[in-house]
C-alpha cells in the first residue's frame, strides 16, 4: 500500500507546515487502516480452515477434495485433514495445489491415523515443526525358540521399547517373539546373530503361516512373507542384515530361524530390532 502523496519530512517545519502535514497524515490513515485489516485477515488461520464433503479413502496417495473458495492454502504447506465427526481419524498432509476460484485442494497424505472412506472432512493448518520419531523395539540375548512355533526365535532382554502407538511387542514361551504393527508406515527391520546349527539360516518374516517350518524352506515357497535373511551360517560365524520397507497395520513381524534351531551365544549378542522411520 502506498500513500496517495508522499508524507513530508517534519524536521525544520514551520507551525503552519506542520499542521498541513498532520492533516495529510490523518487523511491517509483510514485507507492505511483498511489495508492493514485486509493484511491481518489474509494471515488469519481461518483462511486455512475449511470443510469438505468429498468422499475419499484414507491412503498414502495423492488426493483431491473440494473445500470453500478463496482460502490461503499454498504448495508445501502442512495441513491436517480430519473427520469432522471423529477428529482422531485424520491424515497429516502436504498441500500440492489449491484453486481459490473452485476450491479444489490437492494434497499428499504423509501420515495416517485411522483407515476407511469418509466424506465429512475438516481441514486445518498443521503448524507443528516435524521432529524425528523415536519408535523402536530392540530385543537382545538368545532365549531359545518357541516350543510350538519352533522356528521363531525368543530373546531374553528388551533393550529398548519406545514403540508407542506404532507397534507392540509380544513374547511367549510357546509362540516365540513377535512385533505387531499397529499403524501403517515405513519401518526398518534389523537382525544380527548366528545359528546353533551348522549350515543354517536366520532371517525375519511377515505374517508367516509356517512358524515351525525352516526359514529357508518357507521363504522359497512363500516369498510374500520374506523380509530379510542370511546366507548359510556356521556356529562360529554371525550375520548382520537390515531392510527398510512399508508395513500395514496388523502385520506381524517375527525373527524366523531354521526349525528347532535357536541362535547361538558363541561370542555373539543376538539382536532383533524394528524401528519406525519418519516424524512424530
Amino acid at each position: 500500500m502506498q500513500f496517495t502523496q508522499p508524507l513530508p519530512n517534519t524536521q525544520n517545519m514551520t507551525e503552519q507546515q506542520f499542521d498541513a502535514a498532520m492533516n495529510l497524515l490523518f487523511t491517509e490513515l483510514p485507507a492505511f487502516a483498511a489495508y492493514v485489516e485486509a493484511a491481518v485477515q489474509a494471515f488469519d488461520l481461518n483462511a486455512m480452515n475449511s470443510t469438505s464433503s468429498t468422499s475419499v479413502a484414507m491412503a498414502l496417495t495423492q488426493k483431491t477434495i473440494t473445500v470453500q473458495t478463496n482460502k490461503s492454502y499454498f504448495p508445501g504447506q502442512r495441513i491436517t485433514v480430519a473427520r469432522t465427526s471423529a477428529p482422531t481419524t485424520n491424515m497429516v498432509c502436504l498441500v500440492i495445489s489449491y484453486n481459490p476460484s473452485t476450491g479444489a485442494l490437492v494434497f499428499l497424505p504423509q501420515e495416517l491415523n485411522g483407515s476407511g472412506t469418509f466424506s465429512d472432512w475438516s481441514v486445518s493448518f498443521y503448524g507443528a515443526v516435524p521432529v524425528m520419531a523415536d519408535n523402536e523395539i530392540t530385543l537382545v540375548n538368545n532365549a531359545g525358540v518357541g516350543t510350538t512355533n519352533t522356528a521363531i526365535q525368543r530373546y531374553g532382554t528388551v533393550q529398548k521399547n519406545t514403540g508407542g502407538i506404532w507397534m507392540s511387542y509380544s513374547s511367549s514361551p510357546t509362540l516365540g517373539d513377535s512385533i505387531l504393527i499397529d499403524k501403517t508406515g515405513d519401518y526398518e527391520v534389523t537382525r544380527y546373530g548366528s545359528s546353533a546349527a551348522a549350515g543354517a539360516y536366520i532371517g525375519a518374516s511377515r505374517n508367516s503361516g509356517g512358524l515351525s517350518t525352516s526359514f529357508i524352506t518357507r521363504m522359497n515357497t512363500n516369498m510374500e512373507e520374506f523380509i530379510l535373511g542370511s546366507d548359510t551360517l556356521g556356529t562360529t560365524s554371525a550375520a548382520f542384515m537390515s531392510r527398510t520397507m512399508r508395513f500395514n497395520a496388523g502385520d506381524v513381524i517375527r525373527p524366523h530361524n531354521n526349525a528347532n534351531s535357536a541362535e547361538t551365544d558363541n561370542g555373539y549378542v543376538s539382536l532383533f530390532s524394528v524401528k519406525r522411520l519418519g516424524f512424530i
